[in-house]
């Protein structure tokens, strides 16, 4: 197995991660996807098991979690500006959240979780335009990859460029690995193209994790009664 598919597999095991408190016994995550608050703000992930419906808000904002079966009735925005925007009515509360749709495979990545979920809870959309249970499946199929202007695509372009300097520099001052201005370098690097590019946001996120994990377990220790 290649360093590129071993990096992929260890990052996709990391977004499973945040479902697995959320699963049935014996269940298993089918898809996911990208997701965040419409308007901008949260992001998170989307999870689709047999059974369940799972969107994890990233930062500890919160997971919100409901059987399949509890969806009183849910519609799809398809054309939104972003990507398409889910919103289902739940005895948990309603959701509101939208799939990023930036590249054509990204796109068909979520096509394919909205089609999952519409088998699974096959029930006409609110809008008053539904047309029994084949509605949802057009309005999928209406789902395009988002188009980048001139202008977005420079800035993709600068970006990368200064991410990628950044992110260069920071680790040829970073070693030896220790709290410096290297690290903070390094860090501002992989922040700044995680802007654009979904890798880089996981490998922050990650991060992340790691620091609270580590930060937790040092307050634990420190509460901890000597022997």
């Amino acid at each position: 197995m290649s360093l590129m598919s071993r990096l992929a597999e260890r990052r996709e095991a990391h977004i499973l991660t945040h479902c697995e408190p959320h699963l049935e016994p014996g269940a298993r995550v089918t898809h996911w996807i990208r997701a965040r608050r419409p308007g901008g703000g949260r992001e998170g992930f989307a999870y689709l098991t047999p059974s369940r419906l799972v969107v994890y808000w990233l930062g500890g904002q919160g997971t919100f979690v409901t059987n399949l079966a509890d969806i009183r009735s849910w519609d799809l925005s398809s054309d939104a500006r972003g990507g398409p925007i889910l919103r289902a009515e739940t005895p948990n509360g309603d959701l509101r959240a939208q799939f990023p749709t930036g590249s054509e495979a990204v796109t068909t990545q979520v096509k394919r979780f909205l089609q999952a979920f519409a088998r699974s809870r096959p029930l006409p959309p609110r809008s008053p335009s539904a047309t029994g249970d084949e509605m949802p499946l057009r309005e999928i199929d209406g789902v395009t990859a988002e188009k980048k202007s001139w202008g977005r695509r420079s800035r993709r372009i600068v970006v990368t460029l200064l991410g990628v300097v950044l992110t260069i520099v920071g680790v040829v001052l970073a070693v030896p690995l220790v709290p410096g201005p290297g690290l903070l370098v390094l860090i501002g690097g992989v922040a700044l193209l995680a802007s654009e590019y979904d890798w880089a946001k996981d490998a922050l996120n990650w991060a992340q994790d790691k620091s609270r994990g580590s930060r937790q377990r040092f307050r634990e220790r420190r509460r901890r009664p000597a022997d």
